[in-house]
């Protein structure tokens, strides 16, 4: 039994791996306006490789940009994503999100689950220095409503509901210059 276990991380490392690899390419290529990376850390697990932004190719609903979240190993993996249940096309979990430029807002959903209740997390970003100055980029905690500059600090630490997640909203402004 403890070989096939083995063998099955071994073979989701390895996958994960090349997922994420294609992750950094998304987030770097041209088309792609500004990206910022965010993460997640509780204890010595961590999830790092999640990425949203604006892209000239991208759309509201599935498109190339997307890519999928591997699915979690055990109901306790440490994972932030970006749900799209609602996608007719492809409908899931992603650990990139990009959309179109928008004309004056958009909001970009994520959850947090650690399937343990009531838990310390911490959230991080990087690349905000990539976002052009005329976007104001917030974070919103759904359970507590705090709401974080996030070119001001650049982590949040929050406790987990009852069901072990967290759910947020990053709300994108696009000012007039």
């Amino acid at each position: 039994m403890k070989k096939n276990i083995f063998s099955y991380l071994t073979i989701f490392t390895f996958i994960t791996s090349i997922l994420y690899a294609g992750v950094l390419d998304f987030a770097s290529s041209p088309d792609v306006e500004w990206s910022i990376r965010i993460g997640v850390i509780k204890g010595k697990a961590k999830d790092t490789y999640n990425f949203f932004g604006i892209s000239t190719k991208a759309d509201t609903k599935y498109d190339v940009k997307d890519l999928p979240k591997p699915p979690p190993i055990s109901n306790k993996q440490l994972m932030l994503y970006f749900p799209h249940k609602d996608w007719d096309i492809n409908p899931g979990n992603y650990a990139t999100d990009f959309r179109p430029p928008p004309q004056d807002k958009e909001n970009f959903n994520f959850i947090v689950n650690t399937g343990v209740p009531k838990c310390k997390v911490r959230l991080f970003w990087s690349n905000i220095r990539e976002v052009p100055r005329n976007y104001r980029i917030l974070l919103i905690d759904s359970l507590t409503n705090d709401t974080v500059n996030m070119r001001i600090k650049r982590f949040y630490v929050f406790r987990t509901d009852e069901d072990g997640k967290g759910e947020f909203k990053i709300v994108v402004i696009k000012k007039n210059r």
